[in-house]
C-alpha cells in the first residue's frame, strides 16, 4: 500500500511539472525548459532524484506540446516532410525532439542540484 502511495505521488509530480514545462515553454520558449528544471534542481526534496524526475516531466511536457500542436496543425505532415528532409523517419524526428528536451532537462537539473547549498566539493 505503501508503494502504491508512493508511484502516484510521482506520477502526481511528473504530471504536474510536466505541464509546468509544456507551459514555461508556450510562454517563454524553448530555453523556458532547462531554466525550470535548473530550479526544480535547485527546490526539489530529492536531490539525487531530481535529475531523473525533471526530466521524465520535460519529455511529459514535450508530448503534451506535440499533442495540442496536433490538434491545431497538420503536425504528422511536417513532421514527414523535415523527417524526409533529414533521411529519417517521422517517429525517429519524433523521438529524437522528445528525448532532446529530456536530456536538455536533465542537464540542468543536475547541475543545479550540485550547486546545491551544503554540498562538498571533492
Amino acid at each position: 500500500m505503501k508503494r502504491r502511495k508512493l508511484l502516484l505521488v510521482v506520477a502526481f509530480k511528473i504530471l504536474l511539472l510536466g505541464t509546468a514545462f509544456a507551459l514555461v515553454t508556450i510562454l517563454v520558449g524553448w530555453w523556458g525548459a532547462p531554466a525550470l528544471a535548473a530550479v526544480w534542481g535547485l527546490i526539489a526534496p530529492n536531490k539525487k532524484r531530481a535529475p531523473l524526475l525533471a526530466a521524465v516531466a520535460a519529455g511529459w511536457g514535450c508530448v503534451l506540446l506535440l499533442l495540442w500542436t496536433a490538434v491545431l496543425g497538420p503536425v504528422l505532415e511536417l513532421a514527414d516532410r523535415a523527417a524526409s528532409v533529414m533521411g529519417m523517419r517521422s517517429a525517429s524526428l519524433v523521438g529524437m525532439t522528445v528525448g532532446f528536451s529530456m536530456v536538455l532537462a536533465w542537464a540542468a537539473a543536475v547541475t543545479a542540484a550540485a550547486m546545491r547549498p551544503g554540498n562538498k566539493s571533492d
